[in-house]
C-alpha cells in the first residue's frame, strides 16, 4: 500500500496490470551483449575512429535496460565485429527472422546472405535485419499494451455498472441526489439505465477475447481508446431507457413483459425482474432495440 501512495493510481495500474517484456529475459540479453562487448574490447585494439562507438556503447550499458536500448547496442556492436562474426550473426538472426518476419522478407535476406558480399555489405545487411526484427518486436509489445488497456477499461466500466445497479436502492446519497423513492418511476428508469449498461459491458467482456485476437494494430489503436469503449456502454445505457418507454407505452406485448400499475410500486416483483432482464438483453444485444425501432417505424408508416 505504501507503494501505491507514492505513485498515482494510473501508474499503479500500468505497473501491475499492463504486460511488459520479460525483465529477466531482457537482463539476460544485456548481460550477454555486455560480456561480448567486454571480450571484444579486451581482445582487440580498436582504431581511434571507433572510440565514439565504444563511448556510446558504454553509455547505453549504463542507462536503464529497455528493448530499444538493447536494439541500439546490437546495431553499434556490428561495427566492432570481424567478418567471421558478422557472418555467424547473420545466420543466427536469419533463424530468428523465420519466426517473426514474413516469408517473402525472409527469402530476400536468404538470397542476399548466399551472395558474395563485401564485409561492409554484410554489416549493412545485418543492421537491416536487426532493425526489421526489432520493429516486429516493438509492434507486438504495443499490441500487448493496447490489449491490456482494453481489458482493464472494459472491466472498469463493467464494475461501475454493477455498482450502479446494486447501489440504486441501497446507498442513501444516490437516492437523495436523484430524489428517488423505491418503486417509483424514477427508480424504474434508473434501474433500466443500469441494466442496459450492465448488459452492454457484459457483452463487451464476453466477446473481448475473439475481437482482440482478430484485430490488427490499427484496429487496436481505436478499440483501446476510452471514448470508443465508453460509447458502447452509452449505447447500452440508452437501450435500457428505450426499452422502459416501449414497455410503458405498451408497444411491446407478450407473456413475459413487465406490467405497469397505477400505484407505487409501479411494478410487482415479477415485473421488476422482467424489466431488468429485458433491459439487460437490450444492452447485451446490438440488434434488439434497432430491430424494435425499425418494426415500429414500419407500422407507423403503413398506418399513414
Amino acid at each position: 500500500m505504501s507503494f501505491i501512495k507514492k505513485t498515482s493510481f494510473w501508474n499503479w495500474l500500468k505497473i501491475n496490470f499492463i504486460p511488459k517484456p520479460d525483465k529477466l529475459i531482457l537482463n539476460q540479453q544485456y548481460k550477454l551483449l555486455e560480456t561480448k562487448f567486454e571480450k571484444l574490447s579486451y581482445e582487440r585494439n580498436f582504431p581511434k575512429k571507433t572510440d565514439k562507438i565504444i563511448l556510446k556503447l558504454e553509455e547505453l550499458f549504463a542507462t536503464d535496460q529497455t528493448w530499444t536500448s538493447l536494439s541500439q547496442i546490437e546495431l553499434y556492436l556490428v561495427s566492432l565485429y570481424s567478418e567471421a562474426e558478422v557472418t555467424i550473426e547473420l545466420k543466427i538472426k536469419l533463424l530468428e527472422a523465420k519466426e517473426k518476419l514474413l516469408p517473402e522478407t525472409v527469402k530476400f535476406y536468404e538470397e542476399q546472405i548466399n551472395q558474395k558480399l563485401s564485409f561492409s555489405d554484410k554489416k549493412n545487411l545485418l543492421n537491416s535485419l536487426n532493425e526489421k526484427i526489432q520493429l516486429v518486436d516493438d509492434v507486438q509489445d504495443l499490441e500487448k499494451t493496447y490489449i491490456a488497456l482494453t481489458r482493464i477499461r472494459t472491466s472498469v466500466l463493467f464494475f461501475m455498472a454493477i455498482l450502479l445497479f446494486f447501489a440504486i436502492d441501497q446507498i442513501g446519497f444516490i437516492i437523495e441526489i436523484f430524489s428517488l423513492k423505491k418503486g417509483t418511476k424514477g427508480d424504474a428508469i434508473l434501474t433500466s439505465l443500469a441494466s442496459g449498461w450492465l448488459g452492454s459491458t457484459f457483452s463487451m467482456l464476453m466477446g473481448l477475447k475473439d475481437r482482440l485476437n482478430s484485430s490488427s494494430l490499427t484496429d487496436l489503436k481505436v478499440i483501446h481508446r476510452v471514448d470508443y469503449i465508453f460509447s458502447r456502454a452509452i449505447i447500452g445505457f440508452t437501450s435500457g431507457l428505450i426499452m422502459y418507454y416501449f414497455f410503458q407505452a405498451k408497444l411491446i406485448s407478450g407473456d413475459f413483459i413487465p406490467i405497469f400499475t397505477t400505484s407505487v410500486p409501479i411494478f410487482d416483483d415479477k415485473s421488476y425482474a422482467l424489466l431488468v432482464v429485458w433491459c439487460f438483453i437490450s444492452g447485451f444485444s446490438e440488434k434488439l432495440v434497432p430491430d424494435i425501432l425499425n418494426k415500429t417505424e414500419s407500422k407507423v408508416t403503413k398506418k399513414e
